[in-house]
C-alpha cells in the first residue's frame, strides 16, 4: 500500500515540474516606450527588405522588433510544448478509459465477425474437400515431427547406457 502512495506521489511532482510557468529572459526596460514596438515588418519579407528596415531604424528600434520576434517565438514554441503536455493528460486519462471500453462496446461484434470469418475460411479453402486437405496437411506434419523426436530420443538414449554401473553389494 505504501508503494502505491509513493508512486502517486512521484506522479503529481512529475506533473507539477511539467506545468512549471514560463518565465521570460528577456523583459522591457523602464526607459522603454510602447511607441519604439509599432514598428512592423514588412508582408513580403525578403532580404533586401529586412536589410532596408534595419538601416532606416534606430538601434532601439531594432532591439525593440528583434525583443518583439524572439518573444513571438518563445510563446510559439511555449504553446507546443503544452499541447504536448495536455495530450499526454488526454492519453493518460480520457485516452486510456476509451481503451478499456472501446473493446467492450465492439463485444458484440465479435459475434457477426466470427460468421465473416467462417465463411471466409470456407470460399478461400473450397468447402469440405478443402477443409479435408487442410487436416491432411496438419496430419502428415505432426507425423514428421513425431517420428523426428523418436529419432532424436533414440540417438540421446543411447549414451545413457555407456555410463558405468554402479556395483551392488
Amino acid at each position: 500500500m505504501t508503494h502505491m502512495i509513493r508512486l502517486i506521489q512521484i506522479t503529481l511532482m512529475c506533473l507539477m515540474v511539467m506545468s512549471g510557468t514560463q518565465t521570460h529572459a528577456q523583459v522591457m526596460l523602464p526607459g522603454t516606450n510602447a511607441s519604439e514596438s509599432a514598428v512592423t515588418l514588412p508582408d513580403p519579407l525578403t532580404t533586401e527588405a529586412a536589410n532596408a528596415l534595419i538601416s532606416r531604424l534606430s538601434d532601439s528600434e531594432v532591439r525593440s522588433l528583434l525583443l518583439d520576434q524572439l518573444n513571438t517565438q518563445a510563446t510559439e514554441e511555449a504553446e507546443a510544448a503544452s499541447a504536448g503536455e495536455s495530450e499526454f493528460v488526454y492519453h493518460a486519462t480520457t485516452g486510456a478509459w476509451s481503451s478499456v471500453t472501446t473493446p467492450i462496446e465492439r463485444l458484440p461484434l465479435l459475434y457477426t465477425g466470427q460468421a465473416t470469418a467462417f465463411s471466409n475460411f470456407f470460399d478461400r479453402i473450397g468447402g469440405g474437400l478443402g477443409l479435408v486437405k487442410l487436416l491432411g496437411y496438419m496430419i502428415v506434419v505432426f507425423g514428421i515431427a513425431a517420428a523426428a523426436e523418436l529419432v532424436f530420443r533414440r540417438l540421446t538414449r543411447g549414451g545413457a547406457s555407456c555410463r558405468p554401473q554402479m556395483p551392488t553389494t
